[in-house]
């Protein structure tokens, strides 16, 4: 799971390595805090060219009951649990690397 904004500038970053790996067929949801209505979320996925699966979280609430604090934020989950979840710039290999990993545990 990776949570990120439309207004966070860290995420202009890391949302096209996101964007990769999905396309790579890595099972990623991304959730967008406060990032505006359904058509302004659309309409900055359309033009930055992203095809991940987007939960809009308008109010911000989803991010609030994970404890978030900062984006972009990531969790990797297994069998039903969060096993890793951190922050920041994150490139692709590390990103592959943890899910790989979490594999072997």
């Amino acid at each position: 799971v990776y949570f990120w904004g439309t207004w966070c500038s860290v995420c202009s970053f890391t949302s096209p390595t996101i964007n990769k790996l999905a396309a790579d067929n890595y099972p990623v949801v991304t959730v967008a805090v406060q990032s505006g209505s359904n058509q302004e979320l659309h309409g900055y996925l359309d033009q930055h060219q992203f095809d991940f699966t987007t939960i809009n979280d308008q109010q911000g609430d989803i991010f609030a009951d994970w404890q978030g604090q900062v984006t972009p934020s990531y969790a990797i989950i297994k069998d039903g649990n969060m096993v890793q979840g951190f922050t920041g710039i994150q490139p692709a290999w590390v990103l592959r690397l943890r899910l790989g990993l979490v594999n072997f545990s």
